[in-house]
């Protein structure tokens, strides 16, 4: 799901206009995962949901990965509710009723036209307790004061800028070495206790990550590097790109086809040595999964 599309998204929350089921088409993939859930035939399931989203349930999921909603939803009855238009995109909401549990389900096809979302997986209690309400003001953010800079000073803030973002780019280096060394503990004590963590396969075919974990904080990194050494193997070299913002660095391998990347956020400024990772996505690809993933396209 695009950011485009959630923020879209977003906004038709907050003033719920939403359609009756009949006024937008019902997207085919939708229709045929809604059945498989329902009949409980889950195996193929993995290879067409790609991730979680949070709209407007953050901190209040039910499931945070695609694995995990399937295993929730899966035998249960579900009702349409609405469909929603955000831009060119049409999102669906459901109903879910289980054994032990109703739970609101939202999903969306993918930018690529054939994988799909879930969207707000949530206990319907706590949909309903929490949900926008439609009178709910709009947050105004406080104005911007931007001064006037002399020549001298905005030479000082491009030195400063350009200072910062070699400086964390050396980071991002230190945090590669340091995964393909096999030594990776001192970089997961400095993820921040509330930084999000994610490991995905990416499928060249479908130019879509396919979520395995989320989670936050060092325990969560810990976790999630373990997976990643367990899939990938222990990389034999890396290279991190110099970028002002987001930090991007990628892992080479013996194995032919498998490559892993990271995409991540660091905090601390100057030479700080609390510096912190407040965001890490890993996206890899196995020769094994990328053989699966060709013959599906081929299918």
């Amino acid at each position: 799901m695009s950011l485009a599309a959630l923020s879209f998204l977003a906004a038709a929350a907050q003033a719920q206009a939403a359609y009756p089921p009949t006024q937008l088409p019902l997207h085919p993939r939708v229709e045929a995962a809604v059945a498989a859930l329902e009949a409980g035939e889950t195996d193929e399931l993995r290879h067409v949901f790609s991730s979680v989203e949070a709209v407007t349930m953050f901190g209040r999921l039910a499931a945070r990965t695609p694995g995990e909603a399937i295993a929730l939803l899966s035998g249960c009855d579900a009702t349409e509710r609405d469909r929603r238009l955000a831009g060119r995109d049409i999102f669906y909401t459901y109903e879910f009723a289980c054994d032990a549990e109703r739970y609101f389900v939202g999903m969306t096809v993918d930018d690529n036209g054939r994988s799909l979302s879930f969207y707000d997986v949530s206990t319907m209690a706590d949909y309903e307790a929490h949900r926008v309400r439609e009178d709910r003001p709009a947050a105004v953010p406080p104005p911007v004061h931007v001064a006037n800079l002399t020549g001298a000073q905005r030479a000082e803030v491009e030195r400063h800028r350009k200072e910062q973002t070699q400086l964390n780019f050396n980071r991002a280096m230190a945090v590669a070495g340091a995964l393909t060394e096999s030594n990776a503990q001192g970089f997961v004590n400095r993820v921040r206790a509330d930084g999000r963590v994610t490991t995905a396969f990416m499928d060249p075919f479908l130019n879509q990550p396919f979520f395995e974990q989320v989670g936050e904080g060092p325990e969560a990194m810990a976790q999630q590097l373990a997976h990643i050494q367990a899939t990938v193997g222990t990389p034999v070299g890396h290279a991190c790109e110099l970028n002002e913002w987001v930090q991007q660095c990628s892992w080479r391998f013996r194995e032919p086809g498998t490559r892993l990347d990271a995409y991540f956020l660091l905090t601390g400024e100057d030479r700080n040595e609390e510096w912190r990772i407040a965001m890490m996505n890993f996206r890899y690809t196995t020769k094994e999964r990328l053989l699966d993933a060709a013959k599906r396209e081929l299918n």
